[in-house]
C-alpha cells in the first residue's frame, strides 16, 4: 500500500514531457488514489507557493529546466505544422474539384514542398513556404 506522505514527501509535483513542458500537476496528499501517479523520483517537486500561484499553476508555457519552474515557448515541430497544412491543402483540392478548377503551378510546387516536409524527405527547411496566391486557376 502506498503512503502518500512517505512516498511523496514534497506533496506537490509536476510531470513533464521530454522537452520539459509540464503535462500534469499532482497534489499527492489530497488524491483519493495514487494509482497511475508516477514515482516521486521521476517528477519534479514544487513548493506550495508555486502550486498556489496562478501565474505558475494555471499558466500555459510553463516548464521545468534544470529543476526550476520556468516560462517556456512551445514550438510546434515543422513536420507537424506541415501535416496540419496538408489538411488545408486537401480542403483547397476539394474546392477546386467541385468548382471545376485546378491548382496553379505555384500551388502544385507548394503542395510538393509541404509534402516533403511532412514526410521527412525535406530535412533542411526551417519554416513552411508561404502559401501561394492564387491557389486555383
Amino acid at each position: 500500500m502506498t503512503d502518500a506522505k512517505t512516498d511523496y514527501p514534497a506533496r506537490y509535483y509536476v510531470q513533464c514531457d521530454s522537452n520539459g513542458y509540464i503535462t500534469h500537476w499532482f497534489d499527492t496528499w489530497e488524491m483519493g488514489s495514487l494509482d497511475g501517479v508516477p514515482p516521486a523520483a521521476s517528477m519534479t517537486a514544487i513548493t506550495e507557493a508555486q502550486w498556489n500561484d496562478p501565474d505558475v499553476h494555471a499558466a500555459l508555457g510553463i516548464g521545468v529546466k534544470d529543476g526550476a519552474i520556468v516560462a517556456m515557448t512551445y514550438t510546434v515541430p515543422l513536420a507537424t505544422q506541415a501535416q496540419a497544412e496538408l489538411a488545408w491543402v486537401n480542403q483547397q483540392a476539394s474546392l477546386a474539384s467541385s468548382m471545376g478548377e485546378t491548382f496553379t503551378d505555384a500551388m502544385r510546387s507548394y503542395v510538393k514542398a509541404v509534402q516533403a516536409i511532412a514526410s521527412g524527405t525535406d530535412t533542411t527547411s526551417t519554416t513552411l513556404p508561404a502559401r501561394p496566391d492564387p491557389v486555383m486557376s
